[in-house]
């Protein structure tokens, strides 16, 4: 966790209340501002040429107009031509004034920046009070003395409650942010880091970094707080490191997952809910009485109301994930849109095979507004005053009024079309121990179910791999099953014809070394643990969960990867790997399995210290030593370091699904090695005797 910085390192060098322009009285907000100047001479110019004061945006990836003037969304459609009403999150004064619109407006009058909507300290401070008549005047003088660095509250005046009210727009901002505990945001919290918005969205000259209009796919390049060489800490990796685990193969996810994916399991998780669906074609119900109907849920939230429309509200939602590489272009008035579709508000960029993409959280507003059924566009309602639809509930003369106000051509017939709005989820970071973990993705329930270009261990399969390796298993042990019928079936004759060798009496001889037989135990069991962690890694079985599958999978490879050090290195001092060399005599072997054995045969192969393993053995063993365990052993640490790997030959999309579907296949194989060997070492004379050869050491001398 990033350690706190105390608020006083941001704190003002000046005593406002000391300063004889802020004495007072003033008349109202313009007053203050003009006082302020007379100090700030720049400051004015400063804000107005932010798009906080013009509402207007270029994105220098689209070369599209954006801001609050120019577009529309899913929520209250549009603020053009309902100015007035959404003005109130304006930082300029003056929009009261009747007649007032963004043509009309002085945008150039320095006074008419709002330098307390940012910078009240007092709490008291409302612009509600400068433009509703009739309410109590605050004390102006008091506030204007008493001014100060931007705060969770004053950024929230306006931000928490966007769309027309708490926590209804983001979902990841609202009230709670202005006092949160350490679950709801780590870095806001004053009980873990205790920032402001502004440590994150820094900027200078009054013009704040971090925009939906242009929002931060990848940050290259390590900066740890408090030091930075740049003004931006929009994205996480402006202050944390892109390599920020201790584990391996977490700091592996870095490269494909925004940090915000797990470590923002869910948002609007405060105290207030957020909208996810917003259905402007059932407004303008009126009950049997005839009144307006309005509905509300257990929480007194509207469900449904008859200016609006019918509402969904949710807690605690799990956000949707897409590739997004920051690149994001709007449905802007006058564009074409197929109206047999959902039509995207803002249609978000991103590629699995795009080295700047990443896995990100968002909220997805939907709903449904309304469109030009013969122009095939999106429309810009007056909703607003006394002619807006709010009042008349008549929808073409609304329609006629608002694109009248945004100067785009109305047909005169409109429909409602379905529409979704991407939101990307920033906020309410949640502490380490309440992140995702593996199995939130990691499983049948991921919950990355159904993205494109992503192969995800314990939820992603291969169909062809799965029926391979499943045949593969099923022929051998159906060849197992065969084979040791028949060896039942003519068990009774062997005995009656005095074909079986007993081992009451019979002399044995020293085979296997004290290494040799440990090296076996601990191999086995080392194998079998990897196939049976290995399977549920892979998804083929769900007994383990994939935490606990993973981290164990490791511990056994690389305990296995040192019992083959030692192997090795003891196989070649005492010259025992001649021991693996194919032998002549396999036709003999072959012919023993194939028939002697059915018939009361005597092995044809003689165990001894210089001879431990008949030639079929040793041609199997050399398959398994030589080609299918370097098989697994390359794939498996490709697998483990696939995002170290990369990194040096660059992003390719398939890479981990086919080092993990190679895995897989090889693990296949190997596991019917198992099955067949386990069968196999009971067709020695007696059945038991290779068993406790390698209990004991000495085999039976025959």
């Amino acid at each position: 966790m990033l350690t706190a910085i105390p608020l006083s390192t941001f704190g003002s060098t000046a005593d406002h209340s000391r300063f004889e322009p802020l004495e007072g009285p003033f008349a109202d907000g313009p007053d203050i501002t003009r006082a302020c100047l007379s100090c700030h001479t720049e400051a004015a110019k400063q804000i107005q040429a932010t798009k906080h004061w013009t509402w207007s945006f270029t994105n220098p990836l689209t070369g599209q107009i954006l801001g609050k003037a120019h577009v529309v969304n899913n929520y209250c459609l549009s603020a053009t031509p309902n100015i007035q009403s959404c003005a109130l999150c304006h930082i300029g004064y003056g929009w009261t004034k009747p007649g007032t619109t963004l043509a009309t407006y002085d945008f150039k009058r320095e006074e008419n920046v709002d330098c307390l909507v940012c910078h009240d300290t007092t709490a008291t401070y409302s612009r509600e009070d400068f433009f509703t008549p009739g309410k109590r005047k605050p004390d102006l003088a008091s506030m204007a003395q008493q001014v100060g660095p931007t705060s969770r509250r004053t950024c929230g005046t306006c931000h928490f409650a966007g769309g027309g009210d708490k926590g209804v727009k983001h979902g990841d901002i609202d009230p709670t942010l202005e006092y949160p505990d350490v679950f709801i945001d780590v870095h806001m919290s004053p009980q873990g880091s205790g920032f402001t918005c502004s440590i994150c969205h820094a900027g200078s000259a009054h013009d704040i970094r971090g925009s939906r209009y242009s929002p931060t796919g990848v940050v290259t390049g390590n900066v740890v707080v408090p030091g930075r060489s740049h003004g931006n800490r929009t994205a996480c990796t402006d202050c944390h490191s892109e390599v920020p685990h201790r584990v391996i193969l977490l700091n592996g996810h870095v490269r494909k997952l925004a940090c915000e994916t797990c470590h923002i399991p869910t948002y609007a998780r405060g105290d207030y809910g957020t909208k996810m669906w917003w259905d402007w074609s059932e407004a303008g119900r009126r009950g049997t009485d005839g009144k307006l109907v309005e509905e509300k849920d257990g929480k007194g939230r509207d469900v449904y109301n008859a200016k609006k429309g019918r509402f969904i509200w949710a807690e605690d939602v799990v956000p949707e994930y897409r590739w997004f590489n920051g690149m994001i272009r709007y449905t802007l008035l006058g564009d074409v849109i197929d109206p047999t579709r959902v039509v995207p508000i803002n249609a978000i960029s991103g590629r699995s095979d795009d080295p700047k993409s990443r896995i990100g959280p968002f909220k997805v507003m939907r709903g449904r507004q309304p469109y030009d059924i013969e122009m095939r566009t999106l429309l810009a309602p007056l909703t607003a005053t006394e002619q807006g639809y709010w009042k008349t509930f008549d929808w073409t003369k609304s329609i006629q009024l608002g694109m009248e106000a945004v100067n785009r051509p109305f047909s005169g017939h409109h429909g409602f079309v379905d529409t979704e709005m991407y939101w990307p989820i920033n906020h309410m970071v949640a502490p380490k121990d309440d992140s995702l973990g593996c199995t939130d993705c990691h499983s049948p329930v991921s919950r990355l179910v159904n993205l494109p270009g992503i192969y995800m261990p314990g939820y992603s399969r291969s169909g062809l791999v799965e029926i391979v390796g499943l045949i593969l298993i099923v022929v051998t042990g159906i060849a197992v099953l065969i084979h040791g019928t028949i060896r039942v079936a003519t068990r009774s004759r062997h005995r009656r014809n005095g074909n079986t060798i007993r081992d009451d009496h019979s002399p044995t001889l020293p085979v296997f070394s004290h290494f040799e037989r440990v090296w076996h135990w601990s191999q086995a069991a080392l194998v079998i643990g990897m196939m049976w962690t290995g399977f549920n890694v892979h998804g083929s079985i769900h007994l383990l969960d994939f935490d606990t599958a993973v981290t164990v999978h490791q511990v056994l490879a690389w305990a296995l990867l040192g019992v083959w050090g030692l192997a090795f290195f003891w196989h070649t001092v005492t010259n025992e790997w001649h021991q693996y060399l194919p032998s002549a005599a396999v036709h003999d072997t072959l012919h023993y399995y194939f028939s002697g054995i059915f018939k009361g045969a005597i092995h044809p192969f003689r165990v001894s210290l210089e001879k431990k393993h008949n030639p079929l053995q040793r041609i199997t063993y050399l398959l398994i030593l030589l080609v299918i365990m370097p098989l697994l052993w390359v794939s498996g640490l490709f697998y483990l370091f696939h995002g170290n790997i990369e990194v040096i030959l660059g992003r390719w999309p398939d890479f981990l699904e086919i080092v993990a579907v190679s895995h897989t296949l090889f693990s296949y194989v190997m596991t019917a090695f198992v099955v067949g060997h386990l069968y196999m070492i009971t067709t020695s004379q007696p059945w038991y005797s290779s068993i406790r050869a390698m209990i004991t050491g000495r085999h039976i001398g025959h």
